[in-house]
Order: structure tokens, then C-alpha cells, then sequence
């Protein structure tokens, strides 16, 4: 048991040395940038539109509630405990 794990062990740090990454000598040049010149031109055109007359329609804007909820009702508490 021990030989098999001994050379399992040597086999693996053999293969390890075996497979070292080599580092390059020059640093790796720069990406080359491209750069592409279209002309102008002109696109026109007409746009599809449905058969018939455009309906506009109009939301009306929403009006804040006219109802005021009370934040504290400490007087009406002060009352009704003062009638107990």
C-alpha cells in the first residue's frame, strides 16, 4: 500500500514539473484599432399608418382626494376619558 502511494505521489509531482507555463520574454504587443469611415446619407421615407382618422385620446390628470385623514385624534381621547 505504502510503494502504490509512493508512486502515485512521484508520478504526480513529475508530471507537475513537466507541465511548468512558460512566461514570454516580450510583453505581448498592442491590439491594433481598426477605425471605419461611413459617408452620410440620406434616409427618407414615408411611415405606416392605419386607414382612417387618428382618435387623440386625453386622460384627464388625477386630482388629489379632497377627504383630509386626521393624523392624531389626542382631544377626542382626552374627552372620552375624562367622561369615564
Amino acid at each position: 500500500m505504502r510503494i502504490a502511494v509512493f508512486a502515485l505521489l512521484s508520478l504526480a509531482v513529475s508530471s507537475a514539473s513537466a507541465f511548468q507555463i512558460e512566461t514570454p520574454s516580450s510583453p505581448p504587443a498592442a491590439p491594433r484599432v481598426t477605425v471605419y469611415d461611413f459617408p452620410d446619407e440620406e434616409v427618407g421615407g414615408t411611415r405606416a399608418t392605419p386607414n382612417g382618422d387618428v382618435v387623440i385620446v386625453h386622460t384627464p390628470d388625477r386630482l388629489p382626494s379632497l377627504v383630509k385623514v386626521r393624523a392624531d385624534f389626542d382631544a377626542e381621547l382626552i374627552d372620552s376619558a375624562h367622561s369615564l
